[in-house]
């Protein structure tokens, strides 16, 4: 998540136009397919220890538990205090918030262990984690496909900015709109316009108050 990051700060070049802003989408699907990928890890471990559960330190399983969910929800909590709404830093944040589950699982289940000698609790617990890190994960990995397959983003309904943009007494029609984002907080518009305008000038003008228009409605790149 970092290096995804430090890469979607680059600028604009001639090569990428926009920089390297999806870097971030590509560092959070990563991370997406990690979460699911430990979905399964632990759903294979926790069914090999179902009828044959290995000994367990109840109390050295309780401290390491202990410590995890200490720095894995403290360092969830930090992020979500930056208040980065990006797909990246979510994707980072939906990790540390598994570890801090997993940490609180595995502190349950060490204290069954220690209490009531609840060996079975474990593998139950594991299988807890495992369909929340597996919801997380498929729920990140949608929302970033969405956005490498520039799809319309969530919360924008294209036609209703077709509605906003003919809603102005000088247009006549608007077709051939597409609305992408180009990482999860950039969002992009282009669309052909029709206006009754007598000269070039005047058309511009229509342009530039039909921009500040999509602006209000989150649109921060419109081409027409």
């Amino acid at each position: 998540a970092v290096v995804a990051l430090a890469v979607s700060n680059r600028g604009a070049s001639g090569r990428y136009s926009y920089g390297l802003r999806r870097a971030e989408v590509m560092g959070a699907l990563l991370n997406a397919v990690l979460l699911v990928a430990a979905a399964g890890w632990i759903v294979v471990e926790a069914s090999r220890r179902i009828g044959d559960a290995p000994d367990v330190d109840g109390w050295g399983v309780a401290a390491v538990a202990l410590a995890g969910l200490a720095v894995n929800g403290g360092s969830a909590w930090l992020l979500g205090r930056t208040g980065d709404h990006s797909v990246n830093v979510q994707g980072a944040a939906l990790h540390l918030l598994g570890d801090a589950a997993g940490s609180f699982g595995a502190l349950v289940a060490g204290l069954s262990v220690v209490l009531w000698d609840a060996a079975w609790v474990d593998p139950a617990v594991s299988y807890l984690i495992a369909a929340l890190l597996l919801w997380s994960g498929v729920g990140l990995i949608r929302r970033t496909a969405r956005i490498l397959l520039e799809g319309a983003p969530g919360g924008f309904d294209v036609d209703e900015l077709s509605g906003l943009m003919t809603a102005h007494e000088q247009v006549d029609d608007v077709h051939h709109v597409h609305l992408w984002a180009v990482d999860s907080t950039l969002v992009a518009l282009s669309a052909h316009v029709v206006v009754a305008a007598d000269t070039l000038h005047d058309a511009q003008i229509v342009a530039a108050e039909l921009e500040t228009r999509l602006a209000e409605q989150g649109v921060a790149h419109a081409t027409l």
